[in-house]
């Protein structure tokens, strides 16, 4: 298979991480590669390093935008991949052989979207801090306060052409929102990839503060309420808790 693969990122004054992002890109043996990157208007170096980039770059867009989903969106209207994907400026791909996993997964023309598992690691350290450790898609997996990691989601560019978005009335949980309805609305058909593709930096604006965290699991039951989907809230919150849990226990399984 020669799929083209839409790697988007987007950044904000990221001099101190870009690079290492760019970096894990030009290391993956799958070649076949669309590069977007949205910068947010850049003040430091983050220009200069992406100027300077060991991957080549297909389109560079730096303007002021209306927040990362925003930036986001603009990244997703200059696809022409066949499959789609996000790396942010602070994530690395774990080796060189994600691309080249994630492409093959697709060699089932029934598969519609797949995923994988994520490690969070210390911005400074670089140690690990917690396995997001995923699992098979069940229909009612979402209800249960479970979701993929949106960093490892790829799925086919046809869900772009027929306009699915990220909802940018939505302030840290849009990703999950933008899930909810590529699962639960459009029905795709998921393959979970059962090894670790990314590593992510902790300190991301979701788990920042407690009010950070509330907002966001408001927006996610505000999410299911527009989409029509009825939730028991105590059900949902309780298993979310519990795999949150599994995610710190799971620590020493990717190390």
């Amino acid at each position: 298979m020669n799929l083209k693969v839409s790697l988007i990122t987007v950044c904000y004054n990221c001099e101190v991480t870009i690079f290492d992002t760019l970096n894990s890109i030009a290391l993956q043996t799958y070649r076949n590669i669309e590069y977007i990157v949205i910068d947010g208007g850049s003040t430091d170096r983050t220009i200069d390093i992406l100027n300077s980039s060991p991957i080549r770059i297909s389109k560079l867009i730096s303007e002021r935008d209306n927040g990362i989903y925003s930036a986001m969106n603009k990244g997703l209207n200059l696809v022409t991949g066949d499959l789609v994907g996000f790396l942010n400026a602070d994530d690395v791909f774990d080796n060189p052989s994600v691309l080249e996993n994630i492409v093959h997964s697709f060699s089932d023309a029934e598969i519609d979207c797949c995923y994988s598992d994520l490690v969070y690691v210390d911005p400074i350290s670089n140690n690990i801090k917690r396995l997001f450790k995923s699992s098979i898609y069940y229909q009612d997996s979402f209800l249960q306060g479970w979701f993929p990691p949106h960093p490892t989601l790829y799925f086919r560019s046809k869900f772009i052409k027929n306009g699915i978005r990220f909802n940018e009335s939505f302030k840290i949980a849009s990703d999950v929102d933008f899930m909810i309805r590529l699962f639960l609305l459009l029905g795709v058909r998921a393959k979970y990839i059962p090894r670790i593709h990314v590593r992510m930096k902790t300190g991301g604006i979701s788990n920042s503060s407690i009010k950070n965290i509330i907002i966001q699991n408001l927006e996610i039951l505000r999410s299911f309420k527009e989409i029509g989907i009825k939730i028991n809230i105590c059900k949902f919150f309780f298993y979310k808790i519990l795999n949150r849990v599994a995610q710190i226990r799971n620590k020493k399984n990717a190390i």
